[in-house]
């Protein structure tokens, strides 16, 4: 029997960040500016940190956790989490400082994936914490959650297994940053944009949200 197609919790939060991004890493993957690989080193150091103080606390650290998700099999390792009686609190931690109120959306839609992946262990309800630099959010994870989480999978199963060139999430500060953001211009050129890209609904949605849960 053919295995299902694996997509990670790392890569939703990826293509939730911007899907053409998520289209260039996985089928282009430029070398990482200097910069760039040193601010993901001192990253990876805070989190080792983090990971120290987690076990000394009783939370389980990073482990795997996968499930099939209709035709994709979802897995990944959540920084750390524990359970209280029926309910399981998986935290992510990212280095940067987050936006003023909540959480990234992209944060949210990782801790999500976890979220998932551990109901499936039984545990009847999951509350989501996105540990930033300067603050901290909490959240009980609903079905609009998983509903979002859903689409966002085959979306990103889609892209990964079959090459479709997904929607841009355009801002200065994102594109200004960006690697490919001489290749994604010049790709839209190309494109009929008239037709509905992968991850075009993710700007209303954000909108909606306004990047807090």
């Amino acid at each position: 029997m053919k295995p299902k197609p694996v997509v990670r919790a790392s890569e939703v939060r990826l293509y939730t960040y911007c899907p053409r991004l998520y289209f260039f890493e996985t089928h282009v993957r430029a070398r990482r500016p200097l910069k760039a690989s040193l601010r993901l080193i001192l990253g990876r150091l805070q989190h080792l940190a983090h990971e120290v103080l987690a076990r000394l606390r009783g939370y389980r650290v990073e482990e795997l956790l996968e499930a099939d998700m209709g035709g994709v099999r979802l897995r990944g390792k959540p920084d750390y989490y524990t359970v209280r009686g029926s309910t399981a609190v998986v935290v992510e931690f990212k280095s940067g400082r987050g936006p003023r109120v909540g959480a990234w959306l992209s944060d949210v839609m990782q801790v999500v994936s976890y979220a998932i992946l551990l109901s499936r262990l039984k545990y009847t309800s999951v509350v989501g914490i996105v540990r930033y630099r300067r603050s901290t959010h909490t959240f009980k994870v609903t079905s609009e959650h998983v509903a979002t989480l859903l689409r966002l999978v085959d979306e990103v199963a889609l892209v990964k297994n079959h090459g479709l060139v997904p929607h841009p999430l355009r801002s200065y500060r994102k594109c200004l940053a960006c690697t490919y953001k001489v290749e994604c211009f010049t790709m839209d050129r190309g494109l009929n944009l008239d037709l509905e890209e992968p991850g075009s609904w993710l700007e209303g949605f954000m909108q909606s949200q306004s990047e807090v849960t």
